[in-house]
C-alpha cells in the first residue's frame, strides 16, 4: 500500500509536468496533414468522416483520418506543418505479418490446433477459461485487419486485465483459483485414449512437424515484414559498418532506434544478407531470424513443460501450442524482434533452476526490450548466497560488456542517444490503448502504481517465501503478470507483444501440475539456494 500510494502521487506529477506541449495545436496539425500533397492524395481516393490529433513524441504530432471508425491514415506533422511521415490503412490490408497468416482460414485452423493441444476435460475448469481469453485476441486481429482499432482494443484490454489477475492470484498464491489444479485430461489424451501410447506420440509428433513446417515455409515467404523488421535490420546495418544504431536508422523509420543494443545484435546475420540503408531496402533478412527464434522458443517451451507436468504429450503440445498460436505466427512473419525476446522469456524459464545460465538469459532479455527489466528484482530476490553473488555477476557482466560496445563505438554520447532513444517508449500517445480513447488517463496512472506494487509485493515473497523460489508455476505467474502489466497499462499495445508472455502463461495457467511444482529443486546450481550457499539435501 505504501508503494501504491507513493507511486501514485509520483506518477501524477509526472503526467501534469512532464506533457509535451506542441507549436501546433490538434486542429492546427490536421490543417497541415490535409494540406500535404500525398496526405491530400490519398484522402481524396479514400473516404473520411473526421480526424483527431494526440502526440506522437516531443516534437511530432499524431494525426489520425477516421472513415466512422475504420482508420484510413496516420501523418506524422512536425512543429513547421510538414508531413515526413504517414501510414496508410488499405481496405483489405492485413496490420502486419504473412498476408496467408492474415487468412480467416488459416487463423481458424491455427485457433484450433491451440484449442487442441491445450483444452483439458471436463469443460468446466478454469484452464479451459484461460484458454478461451487467450483464443480472443483471434477477435483482436480480425479487428485490427478491418481497420477497427477502438473495437480491437475494447476486446483486447479486458482479455489482458484478465490473464494480469490470474497470473498473478497463482504467482502469489492467493484465493482459490491458485491453488491445487484440478484434475482434468488434456482434450488430446482424451481424444487418443483407446489409442496405444505410441500410436498417440507419433500423431502428435507427426500434427507438430507439420505445423512447424507450415510455420517455417509461411514466416520464410512473407511479404508483410513490419516497421520493426525495418529497424532491426537497419540498427544491425549500422553495427556492422561500425556505427550505433541510435540517430542513424534509415530514413523513413519512424523511431526505429527505441530498442536496446542487442535487439539490433540479434539481427546482424540478416543484415549481413540483406542489408537496409532506406525505405526501399529487402527487409527478407528479418524472416530466418524469427523463424529460428520461433523454433528455440518451441524447444524451450518442450523444456519447460517436462519441469510442469508428467504428462507424456506435454513437451509436444507445449510446442503446438507455440507455434498454433496465432500472434506468434504472425509476429514472426512480420520479422518482429518480438519473437527473438519471446525465445529468451521461454529458455528463462526453462533455466530458472541455473542461477548462472538464467541471469544471462535475463540480461539478454532486457537489452533485447526495456520491458524485462520489471522482473529483475523477483528473480534476484529469490536466490541467496553464491546464486546470487553469480546472478549479480551475469547481469553486470553483460550491461558493461554492451555499455563498453557502444563506448567504443560513439563515446559518451552514444550511451546518452540510447538513453533518449528508449524513452520514446513512454512519450507517445496512440489509439492501441484504452486510454486515449475513452479518456481514462486517469485509470492509467491508477493501474502503473497497481503494477508497482504488486513488483514490490512480488519482490518481497519471493525473498521471504521459501516455496516460492523453487515453485515454477507461481515463478511463471509473478512473471507473466509483470510482463502483461506493462503491456497492459502502457501507452501502446499489439498482439505481437503477446509472444513475449506466452511462456508464462503456458507455465502459469495452461500446464503446471502440483506434483512437479517443486521440480526446480532438482535444478538448483551445487542445490545452494537456501542456505545461502551451503549445499543441503533434497
Amino acid at each position: 500500500m505504501v508503494v501504491f500510494v507513493i507511486a501514485l502521487a509520483g506518477f501524477a506529477v509526472l503526467h501534469d509536468r512532464t506533457g509535451p506541449h506542441y507549436r501546433l495545436s490538434p486542429r492546427a496539425a490536421i490543417s497541415a496533414a490535409q494540406r500535404d500533397a500525398d496526405v491530400s492524395r490519398y484522402l481524396k481516393r479514400f473516404h473520411f468522416t473526421r480526424a483527431e490529433s494526440i502526440p506522437l513524441d516531443r516534437t511530432l504530432r499524431r494525426v489520425t483520418f477516421f472513415d466512422g471508425s475504420r482508420v484510413v491514415l496516420d501523418a506524422a506533422v512536425a512543429p513547421d506543418g510538414t508531413v515526413p511521415y504517414r501510414q496508410e490503412h488499405r481496405p483489405g490490408a492485413a496490420e502486419s505479418g504473412s498476408p496467408v497468416a492474415n487468412s480467416p482460414w488459416m487463423l481458424a485452423l491455427l485457433t484450433a490446433l491451440f484449442v487442441l493441444s491445450t483444452a483439458v476435460l471436463p469443460l468446466a475448469r478454469l484452464r479451459n477459461l484461460d484458454l478461451l481469453v487467450l483464443t480472443s485476441f483471434v477477435a483482436v486481429v480480425l479487428l485490427l485487419n478491418a481497420r477497427l482499432v477502438v473495437a480491437s482494443v475494447v476486446v483486447a484490454a479486458p482479455a489482458l486485465a484478465y490473464l494480469v489477475a490470474r497470473c498473478a492470484l497463482v504467482g502469489l498464491g492467493l484465493g482459490r483459483v491458485s491453488g491445487t489444479p484440478e484434475a482434468s485430461t488434456s482434450l488430446y489424451d482424451h481424444l487418443t485414449r483407446r489409442w496405444p501410447a505410441e500410436r498417440c506420440t507419433r500423431l502428435l509428433q507427426l500434427v507438430t512437424g507439420a505445423t512447424a513446417l507450415a510455420f517455417l515455409m509461411i514466416t520464410l515467404t512473407s511479404t508483410g515484414e513490419t516497421d520493426v523488421a525495418a529497424a532491426s535490420l537497419s540498427g544491425a546495418t549500422n553495427l556492422i559498418h561500425g556505427h550505433v544504431p541510435y540517430g542513424h536508422i534509415a530514413e523513413g523509420i519512424v523511431h526505429g532506434d527505441t530498442y536496446p543494443l542487442l535487439a539490433y545484435v540479434f539481427y546482424v546475420p540478416g543484415a549481413l544478407w540483406m542489408p537496409v540503408v532506406d525505405g526501399f531496402s529487402d527487409l527478407s533478412g528479418a524472416l530466418p531470424i524469427t523463424a529460428v527464434a520461433a523454433l528455440l522458443g518451441a524447444w524451450g517451451l518442450q523444456r519447460l513443460a517436462t519441469q510442469l507436468t508428467s504428462s507424456p504429450t506435454a513437451p509436444l503440445r507445449a510446442s503446438l501450442a507455440w507455434l498454433s498460436f496465432p500472434p506468434v505466427l504472425l509476429a514472426a512473419s512480420g520479422g518482429s524482434n518480438d519473437l527473438v525476446l519471446a525465445a529468451l522469456v521461454a529458455w528463462l524459464l526453462a533455466l530458472a533452476g541455473q542461477a548462472s545460465r538464467s541471469s544471462l538469459l535475463l540480461a539478454g532479455a532486457c537489452w533485447t526490450k526495456v520491458v524485462p527489466l520489471i522482473l529483475v528484482p523477483v528473480w534476484l530476490g529469490r536466490l541467496r548466497g553464491r546464486d546470487l553473488k553469480v546472478a549479480l555477476v551475469a547481469l553486470v557482466g553483460v550491461s558493461g560488456a554492451l555499455i563498453a560496445w557502444l563506448l567504443a563505438l560513439g563515446g559518451a554520447d552514444a550511451v546518452r542517444e540510447m538513453v533518449d532513444a528508449l524513452s520514446f517508449q513512454f512519450q507517445r500517445a496512440s489509439f492501441h490503448a484504452p486510454w486515449r480513447p475513452f479518456d481514462l488517463s486517469w485509470l492509467q496512472i491508477i493501474l502503473q502504481a497497481v503494477l508497482l506494487a504488486l513488483l514490490a509485493l512480488a519482490t518481497v515473497r519471493a525473498w521471504s517465501d521459501r516455496s516460492l523460489r523453487t515453485d515454477l508455476p507461481r515463478l511463471a505467474g509473478l512473471s507473466g503478470a509483470l510482463l502483461l502489466g506493462v503491456q497492459l497499462t502502457a501507452n501502446y499495445w499489439t498482439w505481437a507483444y503477446l509472444a513475449w508472455a506466452f511462456p508464462c502463461i503456458v507455465g502459469a495457467l495452461l500446464l503446471a501440475e502440483p506434483r512437479k511444482s517443486g521440480a526446480l529443486e532438482r535444478d538448483i546450481d551445487a542445490t545452494t539456494l537456501f542456505e545461502g550457499g551451503s549445499p543441503t539435501k533434497q
